[in-house]
């Protein structure tokens, strides 16, 4: 093969190497060397077409034969065999689907010696090149890239090794594993004449196909998680609660158990039971506000309160405490706590964070030694949602268990009010073991039972004393009074309280000695009774009844308006009147008087006791007229059953959403782009219409728990789920904005009333002939079938699968009557079996299957109900559906769903798999995160929802780029703002240090250009190249780009590491336009580059005569010299470039102009053989006096 031929073969090889660099450019791991190579290709092939260009049509003599073959043969074959790794490892990794770029790469080092390294061969390419472009033959072609392959060489050389030394001196492999933070130990095995296994406490597994390391996130501000933290109102609800009377409380703080709890130096527990008002919850606001407060003591505290649900969790408990903790010490909110926080899945903004984070954060706060003693009061324990209490209770003991021995380094103290409920003391069973520090103070004890019986009569006391100022009572009539309460066994706060309201609601009008005597003669024995006499007073205790049925089966406490409301309404009202809240609350406190309080114009029951009094402890049916005649004295007691309560706010909510306003004055929403906006005129309505949203959110689960048969009221109800209707449209419309998804366009009333599960309503609809069971709403493509399985109505289920039912069928098409279409897939291909399996309705998954619903049906992004089922945590439903068939790991399934459904925007799926535990930080393929998949196919929703949950908005892919690049080089304009709006770095790099800046500029986005420089990009930030995102635009030939930064002030003269100026760049371009704007922009038209070529040179050995032409009509100097001594004309001539030669000449060039060699263009163009020019300088009057002219 000819020295031709070797420079051909030599360029194809590196043509393929090129190719397979952008196939494998994403894989996981791909060494730096790799990418390193691929950014010298360019220059490489550059070099070899020029050293081609030039050996075109010369006959070398032997001694150039002998110079040039062995630098041009060993760069062939060391391009060949750096074609050959690179093709291994893209066919290894197509054959292998977990493997490692870097492992295979190595693997095949191992077998062909550490001369095989990319960054080995690559260097040896482009020595040879260079070596090359010193000979005087190609001197002058590649002058220009002579300072680029020198440096290219020096950045190969000075790299660390792809593959190190000690490598190639063991045949062992080496597999590494890091063990989670709550793990311990360090894994390492090596396989090979060397075997050593370091066994930690954690599982093995093999490192080559899972990533432990835990990517750097970026650090949220502490006002962002404090927010989150601050999940109620905590010290407006301990202010509830009243202050304990002087004398009272003291025969706790003054007990044997407290004094030890409270004098301990480590860690201790001490748990006070009592039963129901007893004072717990007077107690523990004495000892956070005035006893335990302390110069070298945090004290926190959180009351639980069945009222409200962020009281009854015990997620909001932890999170109230630790805002304390960080509000009291903030030195104690390290960075390395927030950075704790931050790696939780979820993030500020969102819901709470888990149980088990919130606690591993408060005892990592108590370990540190400088934390001093940190005391949490918990109030009303019995009262927190029964499962979080026991998650609570099940991390106290282990805590302050046995086996737990950081116990005794930390101060870290609980005090815990509850009642003796027995749930609370198995959960705390296994701390009763002596020598543990846990004490459980029995207040209900009869010894502690004395103690509080005796401060009770102090109690007593001051109330009496109170009512005695308020009514004027003689000495005699107090002491009456007095005497006759004490006289009372068992007492409690509660009952005092209760008592002595009622006492003096009856003698305020009638006082006399005699009048005190009979009522201290007739006192409520306990609560109960003082309950039922307290219900007995009222006024109207029918319409006391039914005040107490809305407040009981309310879904959330209701105000004194709505309340009104809800009282006043009957069969027939149309409009109702808004009263004063004054009046309100004066005519409520008359029907049932102290059973009712109000906070923040919301009403309560006075306690939970109250609750407990009224319903029956279970749901039973009414009891008969009979058995209602013959009942006990207590005829308040167990008097309202949970089916009736339902029952009448459900009529209640019916009547007032068939109030003819809502057909006549409906709700109507504009369609906008923005929810914000349909939320703001929802919230408008909402304001006129004080019972409306309750209504609508709530009267179909009322109609359910209700079990309502009653004609008159289903009728009111299919009336209401008119979807032809407008009330309906309106209040349908403000329930689904509680759902913060797309409201459902073409929703029948089958499929409405399947939604809600209302079953007698379903079956009317059933009954209709003309009703298409299969139709489907036009948002989301569902039937009546997947919604009912949804929401987990097995009955509509059932009636729907067995289909309609109508008395006349001889006239009825037999398809018709069929039940409805099992696998009938929504606009995500998703069936009812999955959205039943997603939920974890059993029933209805069972029901579903025996129909014949397919367990494994795939929907568009190949979620499965099996698949739904077990990323949800559905372990009954997911068992039910596989019936003994394998499934893959539970969090392989979640990773490749998560990134699906990030990549579709599915935002429900999403979300479901981030609250069952799925990482946001899961790597894909090109080592992208979901955060990447959904900024790259411009899912706001879900890149927003990620966000909110702690996606890592810095994180970068294989090629370096954040979601940020990716958006600016997939030319996403909102979804670049979204992110920007959200923090990310807008000067972040990836591997080459391109900004976003600089992306945008060499795609020519002018929108992502100027977006980002009005968001402060830097303008003048360089790549790799040292190019800014002027040069790069002009390197890109991208005039408008240009035109748009130097309007912003870039730098018209900034030059990357070779000394190219945006002009030079234009130039080499022959960019014609672009060089005119940066001439009219005053760039300098004899800028040079490192090697001395001015902008004419650059475009005359380029052979660009349009770009020569107009830098000549702008007066460029026509004799500038580069480096060599070189003019444009020399340059022209050795380049072979006779079109510009006569430009150049006709512009009045020196034809005898000499370089540093002496040489003339004539001299040069003899020397290279060069005949055509040779002619046309001989014509144009060149000296030939001294040269030999070849004929």
């Amino acid at each position: 093969m000819d020295i031709f031929s070797a420079i051909a073969s030599t360029i194809a090889a590196v043509q393929t190497i090129s190719s397979t660099c952008k196939a494998i450019q994403h894989f996981r791991d791909l060494p730096k060397e790799f990418k390193e190579v691929s950014r010298t290709l360019p220059l490489t092939e550059d070099t070899l077409s020029l050293a081609r260009d030039q050996l075109q049509g010369t006959v070398l003599d032997d001694s150039s034969k002998i110079a040039l073959e062995p630098i041009i043969r060993g760069c062939e074959e060391r391009a060949k065999k750096l074609q050959a790794i690179f093709l291994k490892v893209q066919n290894g990794m197509k054959d292998t689907k977990d493997g490692s770029v870097l492992e295979l790469y190595r693997n095949s080092l191992l077998r062909l010696g550490k001369t095989h390294r990319v960054e080995t061969l690559m260097q040896g390419i482009l020595r040879g090149l260079d070596a090359l472009a010193t000979n005087q033959l190609f001197r002058l072609a590649a002058q220009s890239h002579m300072a680029q392959l020198k440096e290219a060489i020096n950045r190969l050389s000075t790299m660390e090794p792809s593959i190190p030394d000690s490598d190639f001196d063991s045949s062992s492999t080496i597999f590494n594993q890091s063990i989670h933070s709550n793990g311990a130990g360090y894994q390492i095995h090596n396989s090979g004449h060397d075997h050593k296994t370091n066994i930690g406490s954690g599982k093995q597994y093999n490192a080559h196909s899972m990533t432990f390391a835990q990517p750097d996130k970026p650090l949220k501000t502490r006002s962002d998680i404090l927010r989150t933290l601050r999940t109620s109102p905590y010290k407006h609800r301990k202010n509830r609660n009243p202050d304990r009377i002087e004398g009272t409380c003291d025969w706790f703080v003054g007990h044997s158990a407290f004094k030890e709890w409270r004098a301990s130096k480590s860690s201790c527990m001490l748990w006070v039971s009592a039963n129901p008002g007893c004072g717990k919850s007077v107690l523990a606001k004495y000892l956070a506000d005035s006893i335990l407060p302390a110069a070298n003591s945090t004290t926190c505290y959180f009351f639980f309160k069945d009222d409200f649900e962020d009281q009854r969790s015990a997620k909001s408990a932890l999170s109230c405490i630790l805002h304390q903790i960080f509000t009291l010490q903030e030195d104690r909110f390290s960075d390395e706590i927030v950075r704790r926080f931050n790696a939780f899945n979820v993030f500020p903004n969102s819901s709470y964070y888990e149980l088990w984070e919130l606690w591993d954060i408060l005892v990592e706060i108590s370990q540190d030694q400088n934390a001093g003693e940190i005391v949490c009061i918990l109030d009303a324990f019995d009262e927190c949602q029964h499962h979080e209490r026991q998650d609570f209770a099940n991390a106290l003991c282990k805590f302050y268990g046995p086996e737990n021995d950081t116990k005794t380094n930390t101060n870290l103290k609980f005090l815990i009010t509850s009642r003796p409920y027995d749930d609370i003391k198995r959960g705390f069973q296994p701390l009763k073991i002596p020598g543990l520090p846990v004490i459980h103070l029995r207040g209900e004890s009869s010894a502690e039972t004395l103690n509080i019986s005796r401060e009770i009569d102090v109690y007593i006391e001051h109330k009496v004393s109170s009512i005695q100022r308020n009514l004027h009572l003689t000495a005699r009539e107090q002491e009456l009074l007095f005497q006759g309460l004490r006289s009372v066994p068992n007492q409690t706060y509660l009952w005092v309280y209760l008592t002595l309201e009622w006492i003096e609601n009856e003698i305020s009008h009638k006082i006399s000695e005699a009048e005190i005597r009979r009522l201290t003669h007739s006192l409520p024995q306990t609560v109960e009774e003082a309950y039922e006499k307290i219900l007995a007073k009222s006024r109207n205790p029918e319409e006391a009844k039914t005040l107490l049925h809305i407040v009981v089966a309310a879904a959330w406490p209701l105000t004194l308006a709505e309340i009104d409301l809800a009282l006043a309404i009957r069969q027939n009202h149309t409009s109702h009147e808004v009263r004063p809240e004054n009046r309100i609350y004066e005519y409520i406190r008359g029907l049932c008087g102290l059973f009712i309080t109000v906070t923040d114009s919301k009403v309560y029951l006075l306690h939970q006791t109250a609750r407990e009094f009224l319903t029956p402890k279970h749901d039973s049916d009414p009891p008969s007229h009979e058995a209602e005649a013959s009942s006990s004295r207590l005829k308040w007691k167990s008097s309202l059953h949970p089916q009736e309560s339902n029952r009448i706010l459900c009529q209640i909510c019916i009547l007032y959403l068939l109030f003819p306003e809502f057909e006549t004055k409906p709700l109507y929403v504009r369609i906008s782009p923005s929810n914000r906006d349909q939320d703001r005129e929802i919230s408008d309505y909402l304001c006129g219409h004080v019972f409306l949203e309750y209504s609508a959110r709530n009267w179909a689960a009322h109609f359910r728990a209700g079990n309502i048969n009653d004609s008159i009221v289903i009728e009111s109800a299919q009336k209401i789920c008119d979807v032809d209707s407008r009330r309906c449209g309106t209040w349908f419309r403000v329930y689904w904005a509680s759902t913060h998804t797309d409201f459902p366009k073409d929703f029948t009333t089958l499929i409405l009333a399947s939604y809600f599960g209302v079953e007698q309503i379903v079956r009317l609809q059933l009954a209709l002939y003309n009703n298409d069971i299969n139709s489907r709403d036009s948002t989301y493509r569902r039937s009546a079938l997947s919604w009912a399985s949804m929401n987990g109505f097995d009955g509509v289920v059932q009636l729907l699968i067995k289909g309609p039912r109508f008395q006349i069928k001889k006239t009825i098409r037999p398809w018709l009557l069929k039940g409805a279409k099992i696998e009938a897939r929504d606009v995500y291909g998703r069936t009812p079996l999955s959205y039943a399996a997603w939920n974890g309705h059993l029933a209805v998954v069972e029901r579903l299957i025996e129909k014949g619903a397919k367990a494994a049906s795939k929907d568009n992004i190949k979620g499965t109900p099996i698949s739904y089922a077990l990323c949800a945590g559905q372990q009954g439903v997911s068992e039910a559906l596989m019936r003994g068939a394998k499934a893959d790991p539970v969090d392989k399934v979640r990773g490749e769903l998560l990134f699906s459904a990030a990549a579709e925007g599915h935002e429900a799926v999403v979300k479901l798999l981030l609250d069952n535990g799925a990482n946001t930080e899961v790597r894909g393929k090109n080592d992208k995160t979901p955060l990447f998949w959904a900024a790259q196919h411009a899912r706001y929703g879900t890149v927003k929802l990620l966000l909110d949950r702690g996606a890592n908005i810095e994180a970068k892919n294989d090629g370096g780029d954040t979601p940020l690049c990716l958006a600016a080089r997939w030319g996403q304009r909102d979804m670049v703002k979204l992110l920007l709006d959200k923090g990310a770095n807008i000067e972040a790099k990836d591997i080459f240090s391109y900004t976003p800046l600089c992306i945008a500029a060499g795609l020519g986005d002018c929108e992502i250009v100027k977006l980002l420089l009005d968001k402060g990009a830097d303008i003048e930030t360089k790549n790799d190249d040292g190019n800014t995102p002027l040069c790069i635009a002009a390197r890109r030939r991208l005039c408008d780009t240009v035109k748009l930064l130097l309007d912003k002030g870039a730098d018209v003269e900034a030059k990357d590491i070779f000394s190219y100026t945006p002009l030079c760049i234009a130039a080499g371009q022959g960019d014609c336009e672009t060089v005119k704007l940066l001439l009219d922009k005053g760039a300098n038209i004899e800028a040079k580059d490192i090697s001395g070529y001015t902008q004419l040179c650059i475009a005359t050995g380029l052979g660009r005569c349009d770009t020569v032409k107009l830098l000549l009509d702008k007066v460029a100097d026509i004799e500038a010299n580069n480096d060599g001594g070189n003019t444009p004309l020399c340059i022209a001539t050795g380049l072979g470039r006779c079109d510009t030669v006569k430009l150049l000449l006709d512009k009045g060039a020196d034809i005898e102009a000499k370089n540093d060699g002496g040489n003339t263009p004539l001299c040069i163009a003899t020397e290279l053989g060069r005949r055509d020019i040779v002619k046309l300088l001989l014509d144009k009057g060149a000296d030939c006096g001294s040269h030999r002219v070849v004929q």
